[in-house]
C-alpha cells in the first residue's frame, strides 16, 4: 500500500530531470553563441553602387548613389548627399521615389523649398510656391570610381532580432597616394566598428536576464550599424571626406557619429590635417572663428543659441556659455574642406536637440585667409577635382565688424573666390 502511494515520485523525478537537462542544453547553446569568437576579417566587399553628380538650383552639388542598371536601363536611387551646409534632402513620407528639399529652422519648423521625383533616369525638380519652374535634372555618372559595400547580418536565435552591419566606401580606379591612405583609414575604421558593434551587443544582452531581453519589444527588429562616406573634395593633392555612422542597439532612437578625414600632399608625404593645422599661427584666428560659428548657428536657429524664455541674452564669447569653444576645442573641431571653404560639422545635441539633427557651418576662405597656410589653399586648387560643381546661393559669412583683423597680407583672390 505504501509503495503504491509513492509510485508517482519516480515519473515526476524523471520529468524534472529532463527539464533540467533541457535547461542546461539551452544555456549551453546560448553560451556557445555569445562566446563564439568574432570574425577575424570583414565581410567580402561587393559592388554596391555607382556615383553620380548633379547640380540643383540654390543647392549646388549633390552626390547621387545609383544602383545597378536594370533591363530597361533605369536605376534605383540608393542615397543622396547634398554638400550645401544648411539645406537637407529627405525622403517624402508615404511616397516612394520622392524627396523633399528642406531648410530647417531649429526645433520650430522647416521650410520645404522643393520636391524631387525620380523616374529611373532623372529627377523632376519642382520648386515650392513661386520659387521657379519645374525642371528635369539627370545626374551624370562619375567615371573612375565605384562604391563597394560590405554587409553582414544575423538572426538572434530565430527570435526576430536581426543584427545588421554595413559599410559603403568609394574606391578609385586610378588610386593615388592619398586615395590609398584613405582606403587604409576606412578599412581600419570598419574593422574597429565591426568588433565594437558585436562586442557591445553581447555586453548588453549579457548584462540582463535572457527572458527579459526576449520579452522586451523595444529590442525586436533590426539593430543596424550603417557606415557611409561623403566626399567633399578629391584631387591628386588633397582629399576631404566625412565618415558617417548610424547605429541603433535597441534604444528609443539611433545615433549618428561623424569622423572627418582631411589629407593633403605635404613636403614630406601625406599630411593629416586637424583644424589647428589649417593655420600658420597658433593664435589670432580663434575669436573670428568663434563669432562666425555662433552667428551662423544663430541664423540657422539652433536651439543652444537661443536663451530660455525670459532669460537675458548671453555673450557666447565668454567662457561658460553652452556654445563657447575653448582654444583646445576649436583646435579639435570636426571639419571638411573644399574650394568653397571649411565645413564645420556638429553632431546631434552639440548645437541643438536630437530632433534638429546635425548642423553644418561653412567658413569661407575669404574669412580665414589672413591666417590660413598658403600651401593648404594651393593644394585645393589642383585640377582635376571632384566635385567639380561649386556651391551657389550661400548667404555671406563675413568677419564680425567689431573684430580687428590683423594687417596680414591676404592671398590674391584665394581659390578664385
Amino acid at each position: 500500500m505504501t509503495r503504491n502511494n509513492f509510485s508517482w515520485i519516480a515519473p515526476l523525478l524523471a520529468v524534472a530531470l529532463v527539464l533540467v537537462l533541457m535547461g542546461l542544453l539551452a544555456l549551453a547553446i546560448s553560451a556557445a553563441w555569445f562566446l563564439r569568437p568574432l570574425p577575424t576579417s570583414l565581410p567580402a566587399p561587393r559592388l554596391g553602387a555607382v556615383l553620380g553628380l548633379m547640380q540643383l538650383p540654390r543647392l549646388g552639388p549633390v552626390w547621387v548613389e545609383l544602383g545597378n542598371s536594370r533591363a530597361d536601363d533605369t536605376r534605383l536611387v540608393l542615397g543622396l548627399e547634398p554638400l550645401h551646409p544648411t539645406f537637407r534632402i529627405v525622403p517624402s513620407l508615404g511616397t516612394e521615389g520622392e524627396w523633399s528639399i528642406v531648410q530647417p529652422h531649429g526645433s520650430d519648423s522647416e521650410t520645404v523649398m522643393a520636391t524631387m521625383t525620380w523616374d529611373g533616369r532623372a529627377f523632376l525638380h519642382r520648386p515650392s510656391g513661386d520659387r521657379g519652374h519645374s525642371v528635369r535634372i539627370a545626374p551624370h555618372q562619375v567615371g573612375g570610381i565605384e562604391v563597394l559595400e560590405s554587409a553582414s547580418g544575423m538572426m538572434v536565435l530565430g527570435r526576430g532580432n536581426e543584427l545588421s552591419w554595413s559599410s559603403r566606401r568609394p574606391v578609385w580606379w586610378d588610386a593615388g597616394v592619398l586615395d590609398r591612405a584613405v582606403d587604409e583609414d576606412i578599412r581600419r575604421g570598419d574593422l574597429e566598428s565591426w568588433d565594437e558593434f558585436f562586442d557591445t551587443f553581447r555586453w548588453m544582452v549579457g548584462s540582463r536576464p535572457w527572458l527579459s531581453f526576449l520579452n522586451d519589444s523595444s529590442t525586436h527588429g533590426v539593430w543596424p550599424c550603417e557606415r557611409r562616406r561623403v566626399i567633399y573634395h578629391r584631387s591628386a593633392r588633397a582629399v576631404s571626406l566625412l565618415h558617417v555612422c548610424h547605429r541603433n542597439l535597441g534604444g528609443v532612437h539611433g545615433n549618428n557619429h561623424m569622423i572627418p578625414l582631411n589629407l593633403i600632399e605635404g613636403p614630406s608625404g601625406v599630411e593629416r590635417l586637424d583644424f589647428a593645422g589649417l593655420f600658420r599661427q597658433r593664435s589670432g584666428w580663434q575669436d573670428t572663428v568663434r563669432r562666425c560659428l555662433w552667428n551662423d548657428l544663430s541664423r540657422q536657429r539652433a536651439s543652444w543659441t537661443r536663451p530660455e524664455t525670459g532669460a537675458p541674452p548671453e555673450d557666447p564669447m565668454k567662457p561658460g556659455h553652452p556654445l563657447h569653444w575653448s582654444d583646445d576645442e576649436l583646435a579639435a573641431l570636426r571639419f571638411t574642406v573644399s574650394p568653397d571653404g571649411v565645413f564645420v560639422h556638429f553632431e546631434e545635441y552639440e548645437a541643438g536637440t536630437y530632433a534638429e539633427g546635425a548642423y553644418v557651418v561653412l567658413l569661407p576662405w575669404r574669412v580665414l585667409a589672413p591666417w590660413v597656410r598658403p600651401e593648404v589653399l594651393e593644394v585645393l586648387q589642383a585640377k582635376p577635382a571632384l566635385p567639380d560643381i561649386r556651391l551657389e546661393g550661400i548667404e555671406s559669412i563675413e568677419a564680425p565688424h567689431d573684430e580687428a583683423v590683423p594687417p596680414v597680407e591676404r592671398p590674391a583672390d584665394p581659390l578664385g573666390i
